[in-house]
């Protein structure tokens, strides 16, 4: 599931496992993209965005009804968890791995991923964990 996120065309999405989390969690903004993973272990990023007649929506329908996916989730993007957090710094050690911190008033504890959108879903789900992110709020503007 994972070796897809390293197309760089999905470099700003958070990988689908990540995703799980923060759905898990109770974040359910609205979104354009979705993963939608099979059990043959294959994910595809789905998007209805740029289909305004259904045409492909329609076909997709079709060929899920066969061949179900395992799971559809949304695919959150960096801007999606970027936009929703507090002051925070956010560091590269220019081998590929990213560290972000929230401000130390807030006392979450940094998060490293080696690639900068799961170190935002992480900084976020910390930030979750420690109450610093009202759900509530974040959910209803959607």
């Amino acid at each position: 599931m994972e070796p897809l996120t390293e197309n760089i065309l999905f470099q700003n999405f958070i990988s689908p496992t990540l995703c799980k989390e923060l759905v898990l969690a109770g974040f359910k903004p609205k979104v354009n993209f979705y993963w939608k993973g099979y059990v043959s272990k294959h994910t595809e990023l789905v998007s209805n965005l740029f289909d305004p007649d259904s045409y492909y929506t329609d076909g997709q329908q079709l060929s899920d009804s066969i061949s179900p996916p395992a799971y559809s989730l949304p695919a959150f993007t960096i801007k999606d968890i970027e936009k929703e957090l507090p002051a925070f710094c956010m560091t590269s050690d220019g081998q590929g791995n990213y560290e972000i911190m929230l401000d130390k008033n807030y006392e979450v504890p940094a998060c490293t991923a080696d690639r900068l959108p799961d170190a935002f879903g992480k900084i976020f789900l910390q930030a979750l964990n420690k109450h610093v992110i009202n759900l509530q709020k974040i959910n209803s503007q959607g």
